[in-house]
């Protein structure tokens, strides 16, 4: 039974498929290259079955451009990602369809998200390297990359400079109460060995 017809136009990288019930919808040919069987002309006609088709494809289409959209306004890790989208109703089969399309076009990179995330979090606000992973964990970075970049990107002279910037900002806040100087310093994810060569250098 026939339930829907194909139209293509000469300027679209696609075409759209016109439902005998319901809208419109578009349906780009590149999510056709893993089908080079399927070959679709404008006028064709489409059954119950090869509508169903075509509407996951569109649907995927849409949960692309979604997360492209996403990610040219600031970089994202793959679990900030998946969750956004799953948030605006795409469901679980779309976005791991979407997710390695992304990757291939390296719009979507875990370890470049980490390393900008390092540098981003540093310069806005003091905090160790603990308090780092953790944020970074939170986001569905592995330790193990969250580790590796960190040492990768934070050199000895940054984190000394990180820490330094914490010590003269709480030092105000405490002034010569040692103690909840350094029990703030440890909640920011600082080493107890980095806070007392800082103490040292600063007495």
């Amino acid at each position: 039974m026939v339930v829907a017809t194909i139209e293509r136009r000469a300027v679209l990288d696609g075409f759209t498929v016109n439902p005998k019930e319901g809208s419109p919808f578009f349906v780009p040919n590149y999510l056709l290259d893993a089908y080079p069987d399927l070959v679709f002309y404008s006028g064709d006609e489409i059954n119950e079955e090869g509508l169903t088709f075509l509407k996951s494809l569109s649907r995927i289409h849409l949960c692309r451009t979604k997360a492209i959209d996403l990610l040219s306004r600031r970089e994202h890790s793959t679990f900030e990602l998946t969750n956004k989208l799953r948030l605006r109703d795409f469901s679980k089969s779309e976005i791991e369809a979407t997710l390695p399309l992304l990757k291939e076009k390296n719009y979507l990179n875990d370890r470049r998200f980490t390393e900008m995330f390092i540098i981003t979090r540093l310069r806005k606000k003091p905090e160790g390297k603990i308090v780092i992973i953790k944020r970074l964990q939170q986001k569905g970075i592995p330790y193990s990359l969250a580790d590796e970049i960190y040492d990768s990107v934070v050199s000895s002279d940054l984190e000394k400079e990180v820490i330094q910037r914490a010590y003269e900002k709480l030092s105000k806040k405490f002034g010569d109460n040692r103690e909840k100087l350094i029990n703030s310093m440890l909640k920011l994810g600082f080493s107890y060995s980095s806070i007392k060569e800082i103490l040292e250098e600063n007495s």
